[in-house]
């Protein structure tokens, strides 16, 4: 952790600093044999007393501690002291502006031990700081302070005036950022290249290079033998550059040479620097020379004296008691801690406060952090959680004893506390009213004989707590506010690329954990709609805490009012939680109350959630936006922001299309306004309006859709106005599509849907305006050389390493463009008059044919057509085919339909036109001429399909069948009668598995057949043979063909055999899929009374029981789950009941049993088990035995 390694960081950094940078350039003029020392005496210019200039080396080897007699003598003499920063302020000045990290690290640590972790799962193991710490250092009983830090405290001790000549801004400003963010990438890209390795390799050669060096640093050092310290670092000039010399040694030596003038004139000043900084022709001594000063060197013999006392280790006798987190806490420190601004916490991640006060003296650095728990958690044994937290503070290389847990009456009434130990660390962890108080001594070396911690620990004791009072609490963002306790902790998560900002609230009032959380949804609610996201979070919530299952009630009234509102309650190993989460616009609501050893009060949970309410909407101020880039102006209700977008799965486009949004979120008023400026591939054919706007909003995944659209009269160009969401949900987005040729502007609004046509949001689409654009013209050079692409692919791929792919890749590599279209045509004839000489070639060529369904051409599908029978293989054939699917226009697919009448190929061409001619609504020009394909067999299938869905698309009606009906109803008849010979085919005991196989797929063929043509005939008007039919069918032995014949009969008002549709009914899976069929059909009232059940119709997820067609349950509670084995995967298994009357008295429970993924819960598409009905009549408890003993296994 940063924990460990912080300090030693700031000493490696001021150790680059003092030693490695040598100053470029000869200095053999200025360095004798007689210079060599580290102390010189600084005279004249009007110095009334010497003051003197000593070269430190900054490390704790104990040679460099020995000092010269003169050396001792001078330091006594001085009564003020500089090094080249003042000591406890540059270490202040670091944690506060370098090191705000670490209270990120620790509440990652408790977060990891909340869930069950119990280890920080990154730790930061950047070899960059650790180089300095005492694997580097070589001689035994290494010092536990650097020199320069031993040198200030020991003039602190002894009453002089101490002070820096610079600042840790100065130091680190230019160099020490870029080389960490250097170092660190250096670093992880070796790692990912060679399988983890690089960091401990780099670690290891980082401290075998620095010991090396060290050790002769060291013998020079203690020799004073200055000049070959230069020689050792000659190596900076070029290692560094020029440039960096410049900037980290001679600007800060002329600065602090400029700070000495000054100092020396005061008082007699013993001034401390790196070495590095003395010599040279811009060295510290050359400069105080050109000022007038006499700078000569000091000799004498070292006779190991030292300058007071013979002690390492500077203990301040100046410790006070410091007030810490706005003054909760009091401990007493050597030195006034620096308190870091809280740090907006991680979704879901502990949050607090960090204070550090590290003592450079004795080398310890203390840190306090005050932690509160993540927003809506229970926590029931806090003394688990606590010695599971500070294990976390374990590496490879410590020991960590950790103690019992116990009462700490010193500290504070009901106050727990836990302490860890080891050689480097001592920890106390201390947990009052639901907070945890961490206070950690650490340092590199020995810490086990440094009472200064025991000191830190025994002196750290709470402030009396206030009494607490409820009072308004209000936010600005979600506009909201309500009676929340005083003494409460106001905190902002983090964004993420999934979530925006949340805000939020704590407090513990009498052992009750009050949060409140408002957050404003993403625009799009992939799968889910608003209310089972609202489940899906109250589910989160109750996995978080390892809680019972919830019980859910859902707040109708809320509904009435516009918006969702759901109840639950939970309990968790004693204790409970009981909350609210509401739904208004984009923001949701979160309330909870929770109690780690009893369920809270209902009436006083009512109370903190009755004092909800809305605030009415915050004043807007409208900012203007324009740019011509972009090509439009619009006023935004706030300052947006402007993101690039690419998105190569474009349909209308291809990745050279061009996308900028300009958003803004309104975190007040809650929306969000966009508007999307696209620029479409200018190759690309154009698209229709609503096809255009399929293409760029509608998910494929997504459970939203268009629930209304209008053309609108603007001069903007070709304008669509779309309302896109879900019909239950209470938010959705107002869309508007301009389209000027390639300009593609989508202008939206997302929100609730009270607000989609407020005067706000009116005016942000009223104000739009595209700017002119110029008319666009297009090149077609065909004045180019036929055989230009033979020579292209020789050149390109004559080597010997060509491969098929790569050819195949041709027009990437020769980036053909609509110009281009001539010059391919020429080609494509020239190879079909020459044969084609490589399957490399044909490849290449089939290749080429796909392309030109990207070339705005009107050419090509006459090209195509004509030379389709030319083309020798199946996959250039096929190509043309796929071409002409593509390029989806009028034109395209009449020729595809006379292809596929007159050279019959693979009838699966059919099912691909959904990908363009049912989408772009031009599928019904190949009709009904196509349909006579359905004499065909390999066409039967493909064909129905994609009759019935330019049905169900209105691109085609039953007028234009009517000419094939006689067909129709012969094929009808053929497939019957197939599925009741191969129902009645017996396998053979000599038949395979094989002829099995087969023997199955062709029933399966022909069912789906004779599905999809019951379809059909339920759409013609109810005539003697079509009915006649229908009851032959519904008269079979299998129970779905039977069930369409009948529904298709019910269609016609013809009575069937209930009994029919009862037995398709019976599994459970098939029954909510045949209530839609027959919701679908508008006979619904026949489906089957028995099973009319509200549970019969639940949809397959969890969330979805409120999209269930009979309305919103009131109440919904889980009883049982457990992990199952079912169809061979292993899940979880939900056992619930739900009502849709709250009265108890009345209530009538229904229940279920759903079957989940466990990694996604609740899943989107469960199995609903067939043993249901087992659980008929069963009471509550015997459900729950069966649900374990019997499903289980």
């Amino acid at each position: 952790m940063r924990l460990y390694h912080s300090s030693l960081l700031l000493a490696g950094l001021l150790f680059v600093f003092s030693v490695t940078i040598s100053q470029p350039g000869n200095r053999a003029a200025d360095v004798t044999q007689s210079n060599n020392t580290l102390l010189w005496r600084i005279s004249g210019n009007g110095v009334r007393q010497h003051s003197y200039l000593f070269g430190t080396y900054h490390t704790r080897d104990p040679r460099a501690f020995q000092f010269t007699d003169s050396m001792v003598a001078a330091f006594n003499h001085c009564t003020a002291f500089f090094g080249e920063l003042h000591l406890d302020s540059a270490v202040r000045d670091f944690y506060q502006h370098y090191w705000s990290e670490t209270l990120l690290d620790i509440a990652a640590l408790f977060t990891s031990a909340t869930s069950g972790t119990h280890r920080l799962a990154a730790r930061d193991s950047t070899w960059e700081m650790t180089l300095f710490s005492k694997e580097v250092e070589l001689a035994a009983g290494a010092y536990p302070v650097f020199l320069d830090a031993w040198l200030f405290r020991h003039a602190e001790l002894q009453g002089k005036r101490v002070g820096g000549l610079e600042d840790l801004a100065t130091q680190l400003k230019e160099f020490i950022p870029d080389s960490i963010a250097a170092w660190r990438r250096s670093d992880l890209a070796e790692e990912s290249a060679n399988g983890g390795k690089s960091r401990k390799n780099h670690r290891g050669l980082a401290i075998r290079f620095l010991r090396y060096m060290q050790e002769g640093q060291i013998a020079f050092y203690q020799d004073q033998d200055i000049e070959s310290i230069e020689q050792t670092f000659n190596w900076a000039r070029e290692a560094h550059g020029r440039k960096a010399v410049e900037v980290m040694l001679d600007d800060r030596s002329l600065g602090m040479a400029n700070r000495i003038d000054s100092l020396v004139q005061i008082a007699p000043s013993f001034v401390a620097v790196g070495c590095a900084h003395l010599l040279g022709e811009k060295g510290i001594i050359a400069i105080l020379r050109k000022k007038g000063y006499t700078v000569t060197p000091v000799h004498s013999q070292k006779s190991g004296a030292t300058i007071a006392h013979d002690t390492a280790r500077l203990v301040r006798a100046d410790w006070q008691a410091y007030p810490v987190f706005h003054q909760s806490a009091t401990v007493e420190l050597p030195l006034e801690p620096v308190e870091l601004p809280p740090a907006a916490r991680s979704s879901g991640g502990w949050g607090g406060r960090l204070a550090i006060a590290s003592d450079a003296g004795t080398g310890v650095n203390y840190f306090l952090a005050q932690l509160t728990l993540p927003p809506h958690r229970i926590i029931t044994d806090w003394p688990a959680l606590m010695q599971a937290s500070l294990a976390g503070f374990a590496d490879s290389s410590t020991q960590l004893t950790i103690t019992q847990v116990q009462p700490d009456t010193a500290a504070g009434p009901n106050a727990l506390a836990v302490a860890a130990t080891s050689n480097r660390l001592r920890a106390r962890l201390m947990m009052r009213d639901g907070q945890l108080y961490l206070l950690l001594a650490i340092t590199d070396t020995n810490l086990a004989q440094k009472g200064d911690a025991e000191r830190f620990f025994r002196s750290f004791r709470f402030a009396p707590t206030p009494a607490s009072r409820w009072e308004p609490l209000a936010f600005d963002t979600g506009r909201c506010h309500l009676q929340f306790p005083s003494n409460r902790q106001i905190f902002l998560t983090s964004s993420d690329e999934s979530n925006l900002p949340q805000q939020g609230a704590v407090a513990v009032e009498n052992g009750t954990t009050f949060t409140i959380t408002v957050e404003q949804v993403p625009s799009y609610q992939y799968f889910q709609s608003d209310s089972a996201r609202m489940v899906s979070k109250i589910f989160a919530i109750r996995s978080q805490n390892r809680a019972s299952f919830p019980t859910i009630t859902a707040d109708s009234a809320a509904l009435v009012s516009g918006f969702l509102q759901l109840r639950f309650a939970m309990q968790a190993d004693g204790g409970g939680m009981r909350g609210s989460i509401l739904r208004k616009g984009t923001f949701e609501y979160l309330l909870t109350a929770s109690n780690p050893s009893a369920m809270p009060s209902q009436a006083s949970v009512d109370s903190f959630l009755a004092s909800f309410q809305l605030l009415p909407p915050a004043p807007i101020q409208w900012e203007s936006f324009s740019s011509e880039v972009l090509g439009f102006s619009v006023d935004f209700p706030g300052e947006p922001e402007i993101a690039e977008q690419t998105n190569n799965a474009r349909r209308y486009g291809s990745p050279n299309d061009e996308a900028t949004a300009v958003t803004f979120h309104d975190m007040r008023n809650g929306g969000k306004y966009t508007v999307g400026a696209l620029l479409l591939n200018q190759y690309a054919r154009f698209l229709s309006t609503d096809t255009l706007f399929r293409s760029e909003v509608q998910g494929f995944y997504s459970k939203d859709s268009i629930l209304s659209s209008m053309e609108i009269a603007s001069s903007n160009g070709n304008v669509r106005e779309y309302i896109y969401g879900q019909p239950q949900n209470v938010v959705a987005t107002r869309y508007r599509l301009v389209q000027q040729g390639r300009h593609v502007f989508l202008i939206s609004y997302f929100g609730s849907k009270n607000q989609l046509h407020d005067s706000a949001v009116d005016r942000f689409f009223a104000s739009f305006q595209a700017h002119p654009t110029s008319t666009e013209q297009w090149e077609m050079a065909a004045d180019k050389v036929p055989q230009f692409f033979g020579d292209l692919l020789e050149e390109e791929y004559s080597g010997p390493a060509s491969t098929l792919a790569e050819r195949s890749d041709v027009t990437e590599l020769l980036r053909m463009e609509p110009h281009h279209t001539p010059i391919i045509y020429s080609t494509i004839d020239s190879l079909l008059a020459a044969g084609w000489a490589s399957e490399a070639e044909e490849a290449v060529a089939a290749n080429i044919i796909t392309w030109l369904e990207e070339v705005n051409d009107t050419a090509t599908t006459q090209f195509l057509r004509e030379r389709y029978s030319d083309f020798p293989s199946e996959p250039l054939r096929e190509a043309v085919l796929n071409t002409l699917i593509a390029l989806g226009s009028r034109q395209s697919l009449q020729a595809l339909s006379e292809l596929l009448q007159q050279y019959q190929p693979d009838g699966n061409r059919l099912r691909w036109l959904a990908r363009a001619g049912i989408d772009s609504g031009t599928t019904g020009v190949m009709y009904p001429g196509i349909l006579s394909l359905a004499e065909l067999e390999p066409y039967q299938e493909a064909l129905y399909w994609l009759t019935l869905r330019a049905l169900d698309s209105n691109l085609i009606s039953l007028a234009t069948l009517a000419p094939h009906r006689t067909l129709l109803l012969r094929n009808f008849r053929n497939h019957l009668a197939e599925f009741v010979r191969l129902n009645n085919t017996q396998s053979s005991e000599n038949s395979s598995a094989g002829d099995e196989a087969e023997l199955n797929e062709a029933r399966w063929n022909v069912r789906w057949k004779l599905l999809n043509l019951a379809n059909y005939l339920s759409r013609l008007p109810a005539v003697a043979d079509v009915d006649s039919l229908l009851r032959e069918c519904a008269a079979v032995s299998d129970p779905q063909i039977a069930a369409a014949a009948a529904i298709a009969l019910l269609q016609h008002g013809v009575e069937v055999d209930t009994g029919v549709l009862q037995r398709y009914a019976t599994p459970l899976e098939n029954r909510t899929w045949l209530y839609r069929w027959m919701l679908g059909s508008g006979v619904a009232e026949h489906f089957p009374a028995e099973f009319k059940n509200p549970t019969s119709f639940a949809t397959s997820s969890l969330a979805e029981w409120f999209e269930a067609e009979d309305g919103v349950p009131a109440i919904i509670e889980l009883i049982a789950e457990r992990s199952i084995r079912w169809k061979g995967v292993v899940s979880v298994g939900y056992l619930f009941r739900f009502t849709w009357d709250s009265t108890a008295a009345r209530a009538n429970w229904s229940r279920g049993l759903v079957v989940a993924n466990a990694a996604t819960q609740p899943d989107t598409n469960p199995t609903i088990l067939t043993d249901y009905d087992a659980l008929e009549g069963l009471s509550v408890d015997e459900q729950f035995r069966y649900f374990i003993e019997v499903i289980g296994e």
